[in-house]
C-alpha cells in the first residue's frame, strides 16, 4: 500500500499554526479546486460558485461562530419571552416565501431554481431553530407555517420551466420539500428559555431579506424582466440570509444535532455539511456584537441593492415608469371602490325610506305630475291658502349640478292666469304632491344628492306628515 504525501502538507501545517481554520486554508492553498468545498450546500454549477465566493467571507464567520449555547442571552429583559416576535417573524417568514416566488417568475430562467432553492432553505432553517426553542402558541404557528412553505413550494417547483426543473438546483428543492416534512415534529425538550435571542436575530434576518425582495416589486408587478444587476444583487442578500441561519444551527448543539441526523437519515446535506474535524471553536459573541455585525452586513448589501435599483429605474424608458405609476394608482382606485360600495348601497337606502316618509315623489320638470287624476292635497294648514297655491310649485334658485326639492310658500302667491299649468325648465327638478308611491324610478346618484338636499333645505318641516290624499271617486 502506497501511501501519498501532498507537496502541499508543510504549507498546510503552516497555515493550521497561524490558526487559519480548515476552510480558510483550503481557500489560501486551493483556491479553485476546492473554493467550494466548503459550500457544497448549493454549488454544484459555476454560476453558485460565483455567487457564493463572494459571501465566503460571511461564512467564515459562521463557522467560528460556535460555542456554549447560553452566551448573549444576558443582555435581553427577562421579562420578555420573545413569544411575539417569534409569532411575527412567522408570518415575515410567510410573507418572504410570497415575494420570493412571485419574484421568481420575473428573474432569468437559470436563476429561478436558485432562488426557489435559497428560500426552501431559509424557510427549513428558520422552523427547524423554532422546533428547538419553542412554545405551544409559537409551535401552532410553526405548524401553520410549515404547511404554508410546503404548499407554495411544490407549486412554484411545478411552474418551473421543463428545463429548469431538470437543472441541479431544481432537484435539490424538491430534496428540501421532502426533508422539510421532516421538521414537523418538534424536538423533544425544548428549550424555550433563548427564544427571546434567537426571535430577535431570526427576525431582522427574515424582515432584512423581504425588504430587498420588496424593492423588486415595480418589475414585479408589471411583468417586466428584472436587470440581472439587480437581480444578483438581490440574490447575494438571499445568500447573506441563508449563510447567517447555517451559522445559528451550527451554534447550538441541540439544533445542529437534530439537522445532521435528519440529513444523515435522507442522505441529504444541503442544510448544513459535514463539519470537518478538528475545527477550532471559539466562543460565541454577545447578542449586541452579534447583532451589529449582521446589521453591518444587511446594511452595506442593502444600500448597494438600493444603488442598483436606482440605477435600473432611470435607465428604464418614461414609458415604462408611467405605466407603473398608473398601474398602481388604478389599483388603489379599484380598492377604494370596493370598500365604498357597501356604504353606497346602505346609503341608497336609507335615502330611499327618508323621501318615503315625506309623502312626495320627486319628479323631473320634463314630466310633470299629472295633477287632473286628484281633487287636490289637503294639510293641516291648507286652509290659509288659495286652491292655487295648494298645487302650484314653487322655484328657487340652486347649483347647476343639484336641483333639489323646492319647499312650499308660506305666502299666497299673486294671481296667474297660467297657475294650472306649471313652468317648466329643462334644468330643474320639482316636489309635486302625489300619493305615495307613485312615481317613475329613481336613480341612485340621484338620490344621493337628494338626501344631501333635504338636509339642507329641511323639507320635513316644510312638508308634514299629516297629508291627506283625497281620491277621485
Amino acid at each position: 500500500m502506497e501511501i501519498c504525501i501532498s507537496p502541499y502538507l508543510p504549507h498546510l501545517i503552516w497555515l493550521w499554526g497561524k490558526g487559519l481554520s480548515p476552510i480558510q486554508t483550503r481557500k489560501v492553498v486551493f483556491p479553485r479546486l476546492f473554493g467550494s468545498l466548503g459550500r457544497r450546500a448549493l454549488s454544484d454549477s459555476e454560476l453558485e460558485d460565483k455567487w457564493l465566493d463572494e459571501c465566503s467571507d460571511e461564512e467564515e464567520e459562521g463557522w467560528e461562530d460556535e460555542g456554549d449555547e447560553g452566551g448573549g442571552s444576558d443582555e435581553i429583559p427577562a421579562a420578555e419571552t420573545g413569544e411575539p416576535v417569534a409569532l411575527q417573524t412567522l408570518e415575515e417568514l410567510r410573507g418572504l416565501m410570497t415575494l420570493g416566488v412571485e419574484t421568481t417568475s420575473c428573474l432569468r430562467v437559470e436563476y429561478r431554481g436558485f432562488m426557489l432553492l435559497l428560500l426552501l432553505t431559509i424557510s427549513t432553517q428558520e422552523l427547524a431553530l423554532y422546533g428547538i426553542h419553542s412554545t405551544p402558541e409559537v409551535e401552532v404557528e410553526r405548524q401553520r407555517t410549515l404547511d404554508f412553505i410546503v404548499e407554495k413550494g411544490r407549486r412554484a417547483l411545478a411552474e418551473l420551466d421543463v428545463c429548469d426543473q431538470s437543472s441541479n438546483a431544481a432537484s435539490k428543492a424538491e430534496g428540501m420539500l421532502k426533508i422539510l416534512e421532516e421538521f414537523r415534529t418538534p424536538r423533544p425538550g425544548s428549550n424555550a428559555g433563548e427564544l427571546a435571542v434567537q426571535a430577535k436575530l431570526s427576525e431582522y434576518r427574515i424582515s432584512q431579506c423581504r425588504d430587498s425582495l420588496q424593492q423588486l416589486q415595480h418589475w414585479v408587478q408589471n411583468s417586466l424582466p428584472i436587470p440581472e444587476a439587480v437581480s444578483k444583487r438581490a440574490l447575494r442578500i438571499v445568500i447573506s440570509t441563508r449563510i447567517a441561519g447555517k451559522s445559528k444551527i451550527m451554534g447550538h448543539m441541540n439544533t445542529k444535532s437534530w439537522v445532521e441526523e435528519l440529513q444523515r437519515q435522507h442522505n441529504f446535506f444541503e442544510i448544513i455539511e459535514p463539519r470537518p474535524q478538528g475545527t477550532r471553536l471559539t466562543p460565541r459573541t454577545s447578542f449586541r456584537k452579534e447583532i451589529r455585525r449582521v446589521e453591518k452586513s444587511y446594511t452595506r448589501l442593502a444600500r448597494l441593492l438600493a444603488e442598483d435599483v436606482r440605477a435600473a429605474l432611470n435607465q428604464q424608458p418614461a414609458e415604462l415608469r408611467l405605466k407603473g405609476q398608473h398601474q398602481q394608482g388604478e389599483h388603489r382606485q379599484q380598492q377604494d371602490r370596493q370598500s365604498l360600495q357597501p356604504q353606497h348601497h346602505q346609503l341608497t337606502q336609507q335615502t330611499a325610506v327618508n323621501i318615503a316618509g315625506t309623502g312626495s315623489v320627486l319628479r323631473p320638470a320634463e314630466e310633470p305630475a299629472n295633477l287632473g287624476n286628484f281633487v287636490g292635497v289637503m294639510s293641516s294648514h291648507a286652509s290659509r291658502y288659495p286652491p292655487h297655491a295648494r298645487h302650484r310649485p314653487m322655484r328657487t334658485r340652486m347649483p347647476s349640478w343639484l336641483r333639489p326639492p323646492m319647499r312650499q310658500s308660506t305666502q299666497p302667491p299673486r294671481h296667474d292666469p297660467r297657475q294650472h299649468s306649471p313652468p317648466t325648465h329643462p334644468e330643474r327638478w320639482y316636489l309635486p304632491h302625489c300619493p305615495v308611491g307613485i312615481g317613475p324610478p329613481l336613480d341612485p346618484l340621484i338620490l344621493l344628492r337628494l338626501c344631501r338636499a333635504i338636509s339642507t333645505f329641511h323639507v320635513r318641516r316644510h312638508c308634514p306628515l299629516s297629508t291627506r290624499v283625497v281620491i277621485p271617486k
